[in-house]
């Protein structure tokens, strides 16, 4: 069973795009790191919401320490 969603034609046209649009959360390095937000990470000029560790990346973080540890020991470093 497949649903159509009908909506109705609207007289407003949406505004053409032809700028360059930047990101509102801009912001640069200096500063981010002199007030960083809560729960934000600066990418590229950019602030991310950092998400919550999930399921698999506790798997591939527990995998690599394991690895890490195996290693160390097997080369001999301390």
């Amino acid at each position: 069973m497949t649903a159509t969603l009908i909506l109705p034609e609207t007289s407003k046209k949406l505004p053409e795009i032809s700028e360059e649009i930047q990101p509102k959360d801009a912001i640069s390095l200096e500063e981010f790191l002199v007030n960083p937000p809560e729960r934000m990470e600066w990418v590229d000029g950019n602030l991310v919401e950092k998400t919550g560790m999930t399921f698999k990346h506790g798997l591939a973080q527990s995998k690599l320490s394991t690895y890490w540890g195996n290693y160390k020991d097997s080369s001999g470093q301390g």
